[in-house]
């Protein structure tokens, strides 16, 4: 059995986290055992769910807690654990202690860079440039889930492989019966419905979401928006939608596993995030035929079609919102689904260049 330890779980689900529930599903549960960090006390996103299908768990004590006890659960990790190879999650290198340890004790290591940019503190930037130079790139494998990101991470010549996020296309198609039955649950039936999925962070914009929102309500008071997810600025977005007088239009759902039914309820994808990896949101949307805008700085990768549009950040609130009302409607939207996994980007083929990534490490 092939043991995979990963790293770069964080408390809330974004994109590293749907990915790694959906890596596990995937792969032959039989031949790889897959093993989590937390470092969060027992509150890592999803662990429970990871270990209710067989997953292990190791609890690291994180360095802003204890560096020195940080250091010592490593060292007793990888002295106690059987483990083939560390795979590590990264939206920065501001912590490269999974990648000097599994080195350390001869394990092969991944770095896989899941972002283009980073908004963090001070200290995050200066730890982030100094391992810059520090990490080890030739004793590594570098993955990246865009040219953007790779480039980002490691550096525009370095020997990194593009492997892009998949979409689970037996779960995300358009269902017209699941878009019915969620408007006339919501109240949503003729209304025009503009949708957001992602963590309540600053990286995702809702502040300008919610005031490109607030232009289109002005124009159309059936407007509605649906905003899915949570995190730690939900509060300060609900307190903003109360003072642009647009509560009453605004749905806060919070998590939910009702994701892939939501894009078919949707009229339009609205996505003004200041940066991102590679969005597995807006391959999801686009695979129910779902018309997407997104902001100009996402990658060129992750657009599938021509319903997909990209704005400059730079551009008023009236130039989004004319983007993104009246937004045209996709014909026939059922047929987008089969038109991704002409694309290649159906999850099985993700899971077989991970899979291949992950046998020829043992090879060598």
């Amino acid at each position: 059995m092939i043991k995979i330890l990963h790293y770069g779980l964080s408390m809330n689900p974004g994109g590293i986290e749907n990915y790694l529930v959906k890596l596990w599903d995937h792969v032959d549960q039989k031949q790889y055992q897959f093993m989590f960090v937390d470092l969060y006390e027992g509150k890592a996103c999803f662990r429970k769910e990871l270990e209710d299908k067989g997953c292990l768990f190791y609890n690291i004590t994180h360095r802003r807690k204890s560096v020195v006890q940080n250091y010592k659960d490593w060292k007793n990790l990888f002295a106690e654990a059987a483990v083939d190879i560390v795979h590590c999650h990264l939206n920065t290198l501001s912590d490269l202690m999974p990648v000097f340890m599994g080195l350390r004790y001869g394990k092969r290591v991944i770095v896989h860079s899941r972002s283009s940019q980073m908004a963090k503190s001070v200290q995050t930037v200066l730890l982030h440039r100094l391992n810059s130079i520090l990490l080890p790139r030739k004793k590594i494998t570098m993955v990246a889930v865009s040219n953007n990101a790779g480039e980002w991470l490691f550096g525009k010549h370095s020997d990194f492989q593009v492997i892009h996020n998949g979409v689970d296309l037996n779960r995300f198609y358009y269902d017209e019966e699941k878009r019915n039955s969620l408007r006339t649950k919501f109240g949503l039936q003729g209304k025009f419905v503009i949708g957001h999925v992602g963590v309540f962070l600053p990286v995702k914009n809702h502040a300008f979401l919610l005031k490109v929102f607030q232009a289109v309500r002005e124009e159309d008071t059936n407007a509605r928006l649906v905003l899915i997810g949570d995190g730690p600025l939900r509060t300060e977005t609900e307190v903003l939608a109360k003072k642009l007088g647009i509560w009453g239009s605004v749905i806060f759902l919070g998590k939910s596993s009702d994701v892939a039914e939501w894009y078919s309820a949707m009229d339009v994808l609205v996505f003004p995030s200041f940066f991102e990896g590679f969005p597995n949101v807006v391959l999801e949307a686009q695979a129910t035929g779902l018309p997407c805008v997104i902001s100009d700085v996402i990658t060129d990768e992750v657009v599938c079609f021509s319903t997909c549009k990209k704005v400059s950040l730079k551009q008023t609130i009236n130039q989004w919102k004319a983007s993104a009302y009246p937004t045209v409607k996709t014909k026939n939207r059922y047929l987008y689904r089969e038109k991704m996994r002409l694309n290649g980007y159906d999850v099985q083929n993700e899971q077989l260049k991970i899979i291949k990534l992950y046998c020829s490490l043992l090879d060598n």
